[in-house]
């Protein structure tokens, strides 16, 4: 973002030097058509800065984020292959998600996720276990 802010002050700085420039009369003929090209140009960048800028930023994930679901995923496919694990494989599911919304008619599907929850047993550094356990009926990460 700090980028960004810098690169639309040089662009917005230039377009104003740019305006200055034709407003003195120092822009006539050929130098007139690049000036407005240039001018241009810069219009698009600052276009396009002002449009990531006015973007959410991207949520930081932990860096463990990515490990943790490969393990929950792991242990649930493993456990939902065997009928006397279903019910564990169940309750690891369950600490995957927060609820699922069916919406009426032909909507999409809405699965809602306990990231939170996720990125606190991410920290969890000696404590694997808590990366996929469970604890009564909210589940937990």
């Amino acid at each position: 973002m700090a980028v960004a802010r810098r690169e639309l002050a040089v662009v917005e700085r230039d377009i104003r030097s740019l305006i200055t420039y034709i407003k003195d009369g120092k822009a006539a003929g050929s130098a007139a058509v690049s000036i407005n090209n240039e001018l241009s140009t810069l219009e698009a960048q600052r276009s396009a800065l002002t449009t990531a800028l006015a973007a959410p930023p991207l949520p930081a994930l932990h860096p463990r984020m990515a490990e943790l679901f490969r393990e929950k995923a792991t242990t649930l496919a493993a456990a939902l292959e065997h009928d006397e694990q279903r019910d564990a494989a169940r309750m690891v599911l369950r600490g995957f998600l927060e609820r699922i919304v069916i919406p009426p008619g032909d909507g999409l599907l809405q699965v809602v996720g306990r990231v939170g929850e996720m990125l606190t047993a991410a920290g969890a550094r000696n404590d694997s276990a808590a990366a996929v356990g469970y604890d009564g009926c909210g589940g937990r990460i």
